[in-house]
């Protein structure tokens, strides 16, 4: 039977992502995170611990002999926060529930394997404090073993739903080059995811504008290239053959005069990409380059279908779950026999020596030479059975 495991975690589900932060651990940087996690350990009489901490969850994963109830949680969490929306999960539950962690399910976005990632990384990491043992050792390994089934054997993460990943995938239909030339407007998170993305399949050739030219600036250097602000754009004279756009503007940045202009009459023959919301480039734009334009309204429909087909997934993962369940239990279970197991040759050799130095002493002392060796020898010889007897029951009953 299983015991010990515990889990104590809030995420995204059960507070709001600014409420989140409260129930982390508050460090500067690894050695105050180490001593925090250390201290953690050590005041509540912690066996082995876990800690994950990602963008939408807050995770304690834990073996502790002693209850966990209100007056554990309350010692384990600050008084300042809701007490009332953290998770217990223990034993088989706690196990379950973290499988479904690693495999995305319990995440925002279902089937992203970015939590995979964030797990390895963080446990690597914790294993070299001494944090988590040799029981959470087993767990981490049979997790990511189930967890890599699920992404493997369903579509559950095959289909992107980010509309910067999609605008990206829809840009690898048309005919482009290393040598493309890129024209971003705005400098937000979805400019830079976007640069991240292209520059990571090896474009280079970018020309960034932005409302406040400091924030183009700063994401240029990033790249080594040029920018400059909204009022630039429209004296843009280079040749290009993308343009990229989202800012935070209510109205059309790139007009159909604006780009008539720096596209030299050739409207039809770039691509616009319009990811603002409201459009930042006018629609005559979009119509007018006919099926080289992409916008944001078209790859959100493209998103809720393929989150759809992702959760239509789920079922098949939970499947695979409960087999990695299964093989994760039985893996727990024979370790705890073989623990038990491994104190057998101690205690006989204990056994032995107490009956030849207390139990036996004087009988012992009574006795020729060549009586003592024998009477060694069949210890010896009992002691090998009696530790080989057992072992060998246990093999069989785990097999």
């Amino acid at each position: 039977m299983l015991s010990n495991f515990h889990i104590l975690t809030v995420s995204h589900k059960e507070t709001s992502l600014e409420k989140l932060p409260g129930y982390a651990l508050h460090a500067q940087n690894e050695v105050s995170l180490r001593l925090a996690l250390t201290d953690l350990k050590v005041i509540l009489g912690i066996d082995e611990l876990f800690y994950l901490n990602t963008c939408n969850r807050i995770l304690y994963f834990f073996v502790a002999q002693q209850r966990v109830d209100d007056a554990f949680v309350k010692q384990f969490f600050k008084e300042s926060v809701d007490h009332t929306v953290i998770l217990h999960k223990e034993d088989l539950e706690c196990l379950s529930y973290f499988l479904h962690v690693a495999s995305s399910l319990h995440s925002m976005v279902v089937g992203e394997r970015e939590i995979l990632k964030q797990i390895k990384v963080a446990y690597d990491q914790q294993s070299q404090w001494d944090l988590p043992s040799d029981n959470i050792r087993l767990v981490i390994e049979h997790t990511i073993r189930g967890a890599k089934r699920v992404y493997q054997e369903t579509s559950i993460s095959e289909r992107p739903i980010s509309v910067v990943s999609l605008a990206v995938r829809k840009l690898s239909e048309f005919a482009l080059t290393k040598d493309t030339k890129f024209v971003l407007v705005g400098a937000g998170a979805t400019i830079r995811l976007v640069l991240k993305h292209l520059a990571k399949k090896g474009f280079s050739h970018f020309t960034i504008y932005n409302r406040s030219i400091e924030k183009a600036q700063h994401l240029a250097q990033s790249v080594n290239e040029s920018a400059g602000s909204l009022t630039d754009l429209a004296n843009h004279s280079t040749p290009f053959d993308c343009l990229i756009a989202c800012t935070s503007a209510n109205k059309p940045i790139v007009s159909y005069e604006l780009a008539k202009h720096i596209a030299n009459d050739e409207i039809a023959q770039k691509i616009w990409i319009d990811l603002g919301m409201p459009g930042d480039i006018e629609r005559k734009v979009l119509d007018a380059s006919s099926n080289r334009s992409i916008d944001l309204q078209t790859l959100q429909e493209v998103a809720r279908e393929n989150l759809e087909v992702r959760l239509g997934e789920t079922q098949k993962a939970e499947t695979i779950l409960e087999l990695a369940l299964t093989s994760l239990s039985e893996a727990l279970y024979r370790r705890k026999i073989e623990r038990a197991f491994q104190l057998i040759p101690t205690e006989i050799k204990s056994v032995k020596q107490k009956a030849y130095a207390e139990v036996f002493h004087k009988e012992l002392e009574a006795m020729d030479e060549d009586t003592q060796a024998l009477i060694f020898r069949m210890m010896d010889y009992m002691e090998k059975k009696c530790i080989g007897i057992p072992m060998k029951a246990a093999k069989e009953a785990i097999l």
